[in-house]
């Protein structure tokens, strides 16, 4: 995928976004319905907010058009009549957006608290079709080497994606963009958060910008996409985009790594902000533990 030499002037600079909106109850018509395994044509199934969202609903793909009778998902965007403050307007499946209580992204400490927790994660490689989904570009896992182990879960890599500028803000900053790489297994997801500066640029990013539209499978290997420290903060989120749904559990690392202003000029020229705004923490508690690395 050409992409003409940016100056690093074309890329936004860190921003601070604003304070988060207090929550509006609406009424909720119909029961969240949430795809029942990771692939766009798989079976719908009824759940509650509290429901364990699926790999796809995290950045979903680009909706079908609605086979057997069932109806294309309500289309919704960043911006406008469809962006993050209408969302819960344009469904009675994306309730949750303005309901839920435990919802993401958030603004976390500046420091974060004293590690009470630890994630182990093997590295390896992963393998998948690099897609624009309309929203982000996205990753899917056709197979992963690599894995996590969080209190005793055992879950498994199922797609990466990026979002321009990053979700989750540290004391009021949001910097260039955040790499979300989405772990699944039979209780629900939890999330690992990588945020991204301008610097130098990344290797097996470039990797994966060369593979969108390409068709052709892409290999990274996880341990080029992570920082080198592994402290990070914890807590009970959400899905941050439709249908917003509870519960995931969000591991956002301290460190970030480095990608070229080409490189995220290239990640956000599909799309331009595909960020959703901070949501009100309540009285959830943000806690923190250390990611301890082993190679697959």
């Amino acid at each position: 995928m050409p992409r003409p030499s940016l100056p690093p002037s074309a890329v936004r600079p860190a921003v601070v976004r604003p304070a988060a909106l207090p929550l509006v109850a609406l009424p909720l018509a119909a029961a969240l319905v949430l795809s029942a395994c990771t692939g766009p044509s798989a079976a719908a199934g009824a759940a509650g907010p509290s429901a364990s969202p699926s790999p796809s609903s995290v950045e979903p793909s680009t909706p079908a058009s609605g086979g057997h009778g069932e109806a294309a998902p309500a289309h919704w965007s960043y911006t406008g009549a469809e962006g993050p403050e209408h969302w819960a307007e344009l469904s009675d499946e994306y309730g949750t957006c303005t309901l839920g209580e435990h919802q993401s992204p958030v603004d976390l400490p500046a420091v974060p608290p004293a590690p009470t927790a630890q994630v182990e994660l093997t590295t390896g490689a992963v393998t998948g079709a690099v897609a624009d989904t309309g929203h982000v570009l996205q990753l899917t896992a056709t197979g992963s080497e690599g894995g996590l182990v969080h209190e005793g879960r055992a879950l498994h890599l199922v797609q990466l994606h990026a979002h321009t500028p990053a979700e989750h803000t540290v004391a009021g900053e949001a910097v260039d963009a955040e790499v979300h790489l989405v772990h699944e297994d039979a209780e629900g997801l939890l999330v690992v958060g990588v945020r991204v500066r301008t610097g130098a640029p990344s290797p097996a990013w470039e990797t994966f910008l060369e593979g969108e539209g390409s068709g052709a499978p892409v290999r990274l290997d996880t341990a080029d996409l992570l920082p080198a420290g592994g402290v990070f903060w914890s807590y009970a989120g959400s899905l941050t985009t439709p249908p917003c749904s509870e519960p995931v559990r969000w591991v956002v690392l301290a460190d970030t790594v480095e990608m070229s202003a080409e490189q995220l000029a290239a990640l956000g020229e599909a799309h331009g902000d595909s960020a959703r705004p901070v949501q009100d923490l309540g009285d959830r508690e943000v806690t923190a533990g250390v990611l301890v690395r082993t190679a697959g």
